[in-house]
């Protein structure tokens, strides 16, 4: 068992790819429209099943699946992780990404997606 906390980011169906079994760099992309913050939540705080049950129950949102990054390696990009507990998710955090970097965007997502598909800590 590790002793590296996880961050848990819900999957998106569309952020899948079943033929090679791997999310996308797509599942780890923040967007101007969400100030470029990624939503995850905090395995100190609560589980993956938690994290997916309120996601596809409490909030009616599609999701393939939970994967679990080290939070670690996460830090590891130089990127900050803010707790943000909201209503209903005491878990909630998020990843901040740079906001005047289009390119080191693009490269953190695809190493956070690399994360998720090499050394995720669980995927449920």
């Amino acid at each position: 068992m590790t002793t590296d906390a996880g961050l848990h980011r819900n999957i998106h169906p569309n952020h899948y790819d079943h033929n090679s079994d791997q999310v996308t760099m797509e599942a780890f992309s923040a967007t101007g429209g969400e100030d470029y913050k990624l939503s995850v939540d905090c395995e100190r705080v609560w589980s993956g099943k938690l994290s997916f049950s309120h996601r596809t129950v409490t909030l009616g949102k599609a999701s393939m699946g939970v994967w679990t990054i080290p939070r670690s390696q996460v830090a590891n990009l130089k990127i900050s992780i803010l707790a943000d507990a909201i209503e209903g998710n005491p878990a909630h955090s998020l990843i901040e990404f740079p906001t005047n970097d289009k390119s080191r965007r693009r490269d953190i997502a695809r190493r956070l997606a690399a994360l998720a598909n090499t050394q995720a800590l669980s995927r449920i």
